[in-house]
Parts: structure tokens; C-alpha cells; sequence
């Protein structure tokens, strides 16, 4: 398909655009209250919602139960799992005949 541009067709931006970019960027962490903003969305989670999400994990409830006691998507919980080293159980998953 001619002119169809995305991520996996090779897509990047200008040398410009991305110099425009980098320099946008540069401006808003310089700014505290900007930076701020930003870095909030990028903390890791708070110690009481790791012990929760641990608490939860070691009373042998599923990911999509943990999630939806702590109003978070399951890839949260199985990411924090991995992350924060959660001790490793069992797969739920039974196969017949093995």
C-alpha cells in the first residue's frame, strides 16, 4: 500500500521535528511545576500499595481479583508482581492428560 505510513512501515520523524521536540521537552523540566506533573506520572507506586497488592497476592487471589479491589488493569498488578519480586505460584492454567 503506497503512502501508507505508521510505526512498523519505518515511520520517523524529521531531523526538525524531532530537534523541536527534544528542545520542547528541555523547556517543560525546566519548569518545576511542569516537571512535577510529569514525573508524577512516572512514579513507581506507593510502599502502601505494593503491601496491599503483596498481601493480596499471597492470599492466592487472581490478577484480575487484586486489580479490581485496587481500581488498577491487571497488567499493573502483574507488572508490579514482577517488578516488586513477588514470590512465584503455580500456574492456574490445568491441562488435561499431563
Amino acid at each position: 500500500m503506497a503512502g501508507k505510513r505508521g510505526r512498523r512501515a519505518g515511520f520517523r520523524h524529521s531531523a526538525e521535528t524531532r530537534a523541536r521536540m527534544s528542545a520542547a521537552s528541555k523547556v517543560a523540566w525546566a519548569d518545576p511545576e511542569i516537571r512535577g506533573r510529569m514525573s508524577a506520572a512516572k512514579r513507581k507506586h506507593s510502599e502502601q500499595f505494593v503491601e496491599q497488592a503483596r498481601a493480596l497476592w499471597l492470599a492466592h487471589l487472581t490478577v484480575s481479583a487484586i486489580a479490581l479491589r485496587l481500581g488498577v488493569g491487571k497488567s499493573v498488578i502483574s507488572g508490579s508482581a514482577h517488578r516488586y519480586v513477588f514470590p512465584r505460584r503455580p500456574s492456574p492454567i490445568v491441562r488435561k492428560g499431563a
